[in-house]
Formats: structure tokens, sequence, C-alpha cells
């Protein structure tokens, strides 16, 4: 290795072990929404899941006042709300759930991301003197990832094949929503993938909790028989085994992405979502910085210039290559 080669690999090093003092630094403050969407208890949950559709948002802090009493997410909503016209007669404080998980402003994002992965919850409510300062999302947890990293080591540790779930749910085209939503529910996800058929299966596109939530009240509550070729978005995204976590990560947030599909050619091999990558990262900052001082590791800068493009395999699937 040359002098120029050292330095370089130096360089690279001080960006990322400065990245991995940064997030064990950082406090809730710093990257939370401070712009909350609230409704009250007493609200229809048909305001609740209007809000969030109007808003694109995928949660709503339950307020008393400026006190938080609950949440209600797409995830609740799905859960909790029947496929028919009943839900017009029910109210937010019969869906959300409650108590809350809090954190403060002055906490540090692993501490945050721990109080997360304890509860098997995915957003936390930020208070300060009892009162609603906040939210802070996975999305909120890797933007701060994407921020603070101009370079990465590689390492089989991080990459989507250690952090993938191998379980992927699937129902065909030929199926309704209601099927897609007991599968949803059965599993706890988020998201199916629809394909042609079950055995040896082909994507033909996903759907995910929102889409059934905005569709469900665009369509006053009569979606239950709807095929759901019908709802369901017609192409899937995925990256190829071996993507390093960070690259997922920063194509997730470029793409506005909360899952990807891991592919050995064009055959689905798992999925990664914001959930994985977060739960993931924040415990495992030690790693990251092992890495980066072993002279074995390759070292590798983003490219903050180069565009992410992706390439069709058949009309569904849309697979990036990055690296």
């Amino acid at each position: 290795m040359g002098i120029f080669d050292r330095f370089i690999r130096s360089s690279r090093r001080k960006d990322i072990l400065k990245g991995v003092a940064t997030l064990r630094s950082m406090t809730v403050s710093e990257v939370m929404t401070r712009y909350v969407i609230t409704v009250r208890p007493d609200d229809e949950v048909v305001k609740a899941a209007t809000k969030m559709i109007a808003e694109d948002i995928s949660c709503i802090v339950v307020v008393d006042g400026e006190t938080p009493v609950g949440i209600i997410s797409e995830r609740d909503i799905l859960k909790r709300v029947p496929l028919s016209k009943k839900v017009f007669a029910m109210k937010v404080g019969d869906v959300m759930r409650k108590p809350i998980i809090t954190v403060t402003p002055q906490t540090k994002l692993p501490d945050a991301v721990n109080v997360m992965i304890k509860n098997s919850i995915r957003r936390l409510v930020v208070v300060e003197n009892g009162k609603l300062v906040g939210l802070i999302t996975q999305t909120d947890f890797t933007k701060a990832i994407e921020r603070n990293f101009k370079a990465y080591p590689i390492t089989p540790d991080l990459v989507v094949n250690n952090i993938m779930s191998k379980k992927i749910f699937m129902v065909p085209a030929t199926g309704n929503i209601a099927q897609a939503k007991d599968v949803m529910i059965k599993n706890d996800i988020g998201v199916v993938i629809i394909v042609d058929k079950l055995r040896d299966p082909s994507p033909l596109g996903i759907l995910t909790e929102y889409d059934i939530v905005m569709q469900f009240y665009d369509q006053q509550g009569e979606l239950e028989l709807k095929d759901i070729k019908d709802y369901m978005r017609k192409y899937v995204r995925a990256v190829p085994a071996g993507t390093s976590l960070f690259q997922t990560n920063r194509l997730m947030l470029e793409k506005n992405m909360r899952r990807t599909l891991v592919v050995d050619g064009t055959k689905m091999i798992g999925i990664v979502t914001q959930t994985t990558i977060c739960r993931y990262f924040y415990p495992n900052l030690h790693l990251i910085e092992k890495a980066a001082t072993d002279p074995n590791v390759e070292l590798r800068k983003f490219s903050l210039a180069a565009e992410i493009h992706g390439e069709f395999h058949g009309e569904h699937l849309k697979v990036y290559d990055i690296g």
C-alpha cells in the first residue's frame, strides 16, 4: 500500500469513527419531528385515518389537552378496525395503544433505540415536563445514520444478508383484501408480496398496511372481497444479496421505501425493513468501529453525486445494484 493509499484509508477511517462517535452522542432533540399531528380520544377513527393519509404519516399521537395519552398507527388500524362500515362509529380511544412509551429530548439515540427494541415498537413520543414536544420514528433514526457516514466498511456483518428476515409473506394475485389483512395480522407485519403463484413464485406487486388504510376509507369500508390486484403497487423494489447496510439505508431513504426485498438474481430470499436496519445498527456501533480499524477491511467512500438507478427484471421486479 502506497503513501497515497494509506492517506485515503486514514481519512476514511476517521470519517467512520467520527460517525460512530456522533451517533453515540446525539440526542433525540436533534432528530425528532417537532410538528406532531394529533387527535383526541373522542375523535372518530375515520378522522385519524384521514389525517394520516392527508399528511402522509404512519401514526398520530392522541392527546388530552397538551398531555399525550395514546398513539394510533397504521398497524393499530389494520389490527383493530374491521373491514366493514362499523368503523364509522368507532372512536380513537377504542383503537389507540396506551399507555404510550416516551423519551425526553435529552435521551441519547442508542438509548432511545433500546427502548423501542425492549417494547417492540417503531416510534417514540417525546415529552418534557409532561407535555408533548415531538415524535421520533425509525425514519428519523435511519436519517441520522445516512447523514453521519461519508465512508463505510465492507464486512459480512454489515450486509443485508446478515439482518434480513428470510420469511417473505406472500398472497396470490387471485386473493382478496381480507386474506391479505389476515396474513398481516397473524404475522404482525406491514406488507405482503403479491405473487403469481405460491410455489416457485414471481413478484407482481406489494400491498402494505398504508395501502389498506388509504383504500379502505376511500372505498367507504367495502374492501373485504375486493381483488388484491386492484389495490397493490404494481412493482417491487429489491437489492441484491451482499448489499451493504449503509447503501441499502441510503437507497430506502432516497426512494422513500420502508422496506426492500433481497434477491439472488431474481429469486426472493429475504426482506429488509427500516425496523431491522435501526434495531441492528445502533446496538452494533462497536462492530462498525472495529471494522474501521481493521487493516484487512475495505473502507469505501460514498459517492454523493451518483444517482441510484434500478434495473427492471420483467415488468414487476426492480433491482438496485448499488454495491
